[in-house]
């Protein structure tokens, strides 16, 4: 993502110099990162010239697949992050096991159904 996001700021700021400005990069190590992006890609992304960079047939794949893939990476975080908070909730729930038994002992001891207890509990 975080290469994506590099290639976006460039197309978008239409220079090194400017696009620097957007990650809080300098520009000699975004323009570091950037061929080490071409690197990995094997090819050049940008032509770049003495007005700024052009994004080359390369570049422009590269760009139009990081519209799709940026938004539904950022759903799916989104999702897991959800995820994530239901399941703490759940484990947090399941932890009151204990709690159920303490309940359902002192039940058994007073002989009588406490108002307390949730339904669910009292079927045991």
């Amino acid at each position: 993502m975080r290469h994506l996001k590099t290639i976006r700021a460039i197309a978008d700021a239409g220079s090194l110099t400017r696009a620097a400005t957007d990650p809080g990069l300098a520009q000699p190590a975004l323009s570091a990162q950037l061929m080490r992006i071409e690197r990995a890609l094997i090819g050049a992304l940008f032509e770049r010239g003495r007005h700024g960079v052009r994004a080359t047939a390369r570049g422009e794949l590269v760009l139009e697949h990081s519209r799709i893939v940026m938004p539904a990476a950022t759903e799916l975080q989104q999702e897991a992050a959800r995820s994530a908070r239901t399941s703490r909730a759940t484990a947090r729930f399941r932890l009151g096991g204990p709690v159920y038994r303490c309940l359902r002992g002192h039940r058994a001891q007073s002989g009588r159904q406490s108002s307390n207890v949730p339904a669910l509990w009292q079927r045991a």
